[in-house]
């Protein structure tokens, strides 16, 4: 989200394969839709609770870039 709008509820994912960090879109295996690359770039850990609550990354990116918190605020596994 922007700084000052509301809050955006994000999804863990299970791992990409490595193949995806080189295409800029495609159609996604088995009929599952389609995957564009919205930015690129690096992220650094600037800090991460005890408990994995909470982690603080600084992004620098071609189109996102700064200081981004991502709050777990419940789990859910998924089968």
């Amino acid at each position: 989200p922007r700084v000052e709008q509301p809050v955006v509820a994000a999804t863990q994912l299970p791992a990409h394969r490595l193949a995806w960090l080189d295409r800029l879109e495609g159609e996604v295996s088995g009929g599952r839709g389609f995957a564009r690359r919205v930015d690129s770039g690096s992220y650094v850990y600037l800090n991460t609770t005890s408990a994995n609550e909470e982690r603080v990354v600084e992004l620098t990116g071609e189109t996102l870039f700064g200081v981004l918190t991502i709050t777990r605020t419940e789990a859910f596994l998924s089968q």
